[in-house]
C-alpha cells in the first residue's frame, strides 16, 4: 500500500514531533508534514480505502494493508472544528487523492496550536514501513510518503 502526501509540504521526522504520542510511535509510525504556508488548502486521501474515523482535525482511511491517520496540526482538538470543513464522512469509500476536507491553518495558528501534521500508519512498527520520505524532503500532493508492503 502506497501512502501518498495528502497535501504539499516538507517532511519532518516524526521522532522530532513535540507531541510524545506521535514522536514515540504510540499510535504507529510515519512522518510529519509541514504545510508550505498558511493559506487554506484541500487535504486529500493518502490511500484508497474507507473512512473509518473522522473528527474535524483528523481522519483515518483504512486501505488494503492498514489504516492511515492524517492528523491536522497538534493540539487542534481544542479548536472544536474551527478552520476545518469536511467533505467526506465515516463509512465512505475514497480513492487516493480524493479531497477529504479543507483546512485553514491560520485558525490553528491563531489558536496557538502547531500546524505540523502527523501522517501515521496506525499500529505499525518502523519495520513495516519502507521507502519513507526523507526528513526535509519537499513533497507535493500525491507524492509517495511511505510504503507498507502487503506482506508486512
Amino acid at each position: 500500500m502506497d501512502v501518498l502526501a495528502p497535501f504539499a509540504g516538507t517532511v519532518v521526522a516524526l521522532a522530532s514531533c513535540p507531541d510524545p504520542l506521535f514522536a514515540e510511535g504510540m499510535l504507529g509510525h510515519g512522518v510529519g508534514l509541514m504545510p508550505p504556508d498558511t493559506e487554506p488548502f484541500e487535504v486529500r486521501s493518502p490511500v484508497d480505502g474507507a473512512v473509518t474515523a473522522h473528527q474535524a482535525h483528523a481522519v483515518v482511511v483504512t486501505g488494503e494493508t492498514g489504516s492511515v491517520l492524517v492528523h491536522l496540526g497538534l493540539d487542534t482538538h481544542a479548536q472544536r472544528g474551527a478552520g476545518f470543513e469536511a467533505h467526506v464522512g465515516v463509512g465512505e469509500t475514497v480513492t487516493a487523492g480524493q479531497v477529504l476536507l479543507t483546512w485553514d491553518p491560520r485558525k490553528t495558528l491563531a489558536a496557538g496550536a502547531s500546524v505540523l501534521c502527523p501522517v501515521v500508519v496506525l499500529e505499525s512498527g518502523p519495520e513495516r514501513l519502507v521507502d519513507v520520505a526523507a526528513d526535509g524532503a519537499a513533497v507535493g500532493p500525491g507524492d509517495l510518503l511511505m510504503r507498507v508492503p502487503a506482506n508486512a
